[in-house]
């Protein structure tokens, strides 16, 4: 039987989408999932579909099933669910083939149609479309128990690389930010999603929950003089921008820089807006064009 090696890598495959966009592909293997991760662009959803790879090498092993999967999960407007066995005079080495397309993945709900595909192999003689009750089932015990475990974000992409002083796990289905200063590592958020994870500038984290909602992390130690000890302190900003045209399928990542002492500048990606966030005023200033011309 032939073995494919591990392997992570990137190249842009052209897609039919309805804006002429082509998509992000990236791929790697954890154990007998090799896991491919299409996106419109490098956000927080390539991490989302990696971890999903992670938590597939771990159902498997809670199975019991050893066979090699191939699970290609499609950022895309429409929602599709396909699952087929692979033809062995072709692909000697897979078993099982998994497509995912949607707008948005629920990590659960990925893992309750993967157990489901395995469940029911020996009934995939072909390729099976549209079988969406197997991701919106019941959560199983299997996927409970496994995702009990902490899964720390990827850090196999150099455009999302992780920032000095932030991080985060996933865990039972929610992101579970972390700063990780030297004089301890402290969890300083809790959230259900996490769209763009970009520092800025040391101790400030910017993290776009919504493309409509900004989450700003400023944490540092600082000394407590009743206790004689350092900790470290999180200060939490929300802002809301003006309503925007992108749903979570195209969220378009924001150039995030510091600007002088206190300010973050939020550059939209093709530059049609700047956005500016003043620390210590608190203004947020949406459309700064908008405000120099006047």
């Amino acid at each position: 039987m032939l073995e494919m090696k591990p392997l992570i890598f990137f190249f842009l495959l052209s897609v039919n989408l309805n804006f002429g966009h082509t998509n992000t592909i990236v791929q790697k293997k954890y154990g007998n999932i090799t896991i491919a991760s299409s996106t419109y662009f490098r956000t927080e959803e390539i991490n989302r579909h990696l971890i999903i790879g992670q938590y597939a090498e771990l159902l498997c092993k809670q199975m019991s099933y050893s066979g090699e999967i191939f699970i290609y999960l499609l950022q895309s407007p429409e929602t599709e669910f396909r699952a087929w066995r692979a033809n062995s005079n072709e692909n000697p080495w897979l078993d099982l083939n998994i497509n995912i397309s949607s707008p948005y993945k629920d990590v659960t709900s990925c893992l309750n149609f993967i157990e489901n595909v395995i469940s029911n192999r020996e009934k995939l003689k072909k390729n099976i479309r549209n079988i969406s009750e197997w991701y919106s089932a019941k959560t199983s015990d299997n996927v409970k128990q496994i995702m009990l475990n902490k899964i720390m974000r990827p850090d196999d992409v150099i455009e999302l690389a992780n920032p000095k002083f932030f991080t985060y796990y996933f865990q039972d289905g929610f992101y579970h930010v972390l700063c990780t200063d030297s004089c301890e590592t402290k969890e300083i958020a809790k959230l259900e999603q996490i769209l763009q994870f970009s520092e800025p500038k040391f101790y400030i984290l910017c993290i776009f929950k919504s493309p409509d909602e900004i989450l700003i992390l400023d944490a540092n130690c600082r000394y407590d003089f009743e206790q004689k000890k350092y900790f470290v302190k999180s200060i939490d900003t929300n802002l809301t921008m003006d309503k925007t045209e992108f749903k979570n399928y195209n969220f378009r990542p924001y150039h995030i820089l510091a600007l002088g002492k206190d300010n973050i500048v939020f550059e939209s990606f093709w530059s049609e807006k700047v956005f500016l966030y003043s620390m210590s005023k608190k203004i947020f200033i949406q459309d700064l064009d908008l405000q120099i011309q006047k």
